[in-house]
This record gives C-alpha cells, sequence and structure tokens, in this order.
C-alpha cells in the first residue's frame, strides 16, 4: 500500500509538472512570436521611409537634369534669366519650363530650386563667395544651383552643382 502511495505521489506531480512546462513554452513561444512581429513591424516602416528618400532622390536628379537640358537649349535664353530666384522645373511635350514652387510632385513631395551669380578669385580662377576679399568677378558662363526636395515625414536632402555654358549659346 505504501508502494502504490508513493508511486500514486509521484504520477500526480508528473501531471502537474507537464502542465507547468507547457504554460512556460507557450509564454516562451508567445514572446518569440512578439519579438518577431515587432521586429517586422520595424522593418516595413524602415522600408517605407526609404521609400520615400528614393522617391526624393529621383525628384532631386530630375530637377538638375531638367536643368542641364534648358541649358542645352539656350543658356542666356534660359538659365541666366533664373539667376537670384527660387523656382521648380515642370515638363512639357518639348522638354521643361521653369515653374513657380509650390507644386506636389507624387503627391506629396516639393521640389524648390535655387541658383546664384558665381564670382572667381581673380588670381587663379577659383569660385569664392560673393563677399570674398579676395579680388574677384563675376562669371556670367557659370551659376551655381541648389535643388531640395521635401516631404511630410523625412528630412529634406539638397544636391548643390554648377551649370556652365559649355555651348556658348
Amino acid at each position: 500500500m505504501i508502494h502504490s502511495m508513493k508511486h500514486y505521489l509521484y504520477r500526480g506531480s508528473e501531471r502537474g509538472m507537464g502542465i507547468v512546462e507547457a504554460v512556460v513554452v507557450i509564454a516562451i513561444a508567445s514572446a518569440a512570436f512578439g519579438a518577431i512581429l515587432g521586429s517586422a513591424v520595424f522593418f516595413l516602416r524602415g522600408g517605407m521611409a526609404n521609400a520615400d528618400r528614393v522617391q526624393a532622390a529621383y525628384l532631386l536628379d530630375e530637377g538638375v537634369e531638367a536643368l542641364r537640358f534648358l541649358r542645352d537649349e539656350g543658356y542666356t535664353a534660359n538659365i541666366l534669366p533664373l539667376v537670384g530666384t527660387t523656382f521648380d522645373v515642370g515638363a512639357v511635350p518639348t522638354g521643361y519650363v521653369a515653374t513657380s514652387t509650390g507644386a506636389l510632385h507624387l503627391g506629396a513631395f516639393t521640389r524648390t530650386i535655387s541658383m546664384e551669380a558665381v564670382h572667381r578669385r581673380t588670381s587663379d580662377d577659383i569660385i569664392v563667395p560673393a563677399g570674398s576679399a579676395d579680388p574677384h568677378t563675376l562669371d556670367p558662363g557659370t551659376v551655381a544651383v541648389s535643388v531640395t526636395v521635401t516631404w511630410p515625414r523625412g528630412i529634406p536632402i539638397t544636391a548643390t552643382t554648377y551649370i556652365s555654358d559649355i555651348h556658348e549659346n
């Protein structure tokens, strides 16, 4: 009888241990699933933000390429009148035209372009700021261009370059 009682107590504790083990396994599996789900959401959000940055970069590049197109069509007629202004470019059937700023691209992105005159140091033709103490002159054949793209949930990106009258037109 004592032997059967010990056996009964031992078997009962085995059953209780199985339930505790099951609860522990379920808790660990739930925590692992939660971590996997959390990281999936994190990477999905990062991917969406990256898609916005890629679209902004394409709009930035399009702005610079549009200015090169306008330069090739006529530096004096298309580029020089824009120096000192802020504008955007829009596509038309024959190429690009300067437009007012504020237009939305792809429903959320705003692009602004500004052009400034370029001054060169007299001694070596290096580009210097207009207010430089070194003797300098205006270079009518080169302008400094800044293209900025902004969107609601992102940090604005800017590209700065120079456009020169390489065709002397």
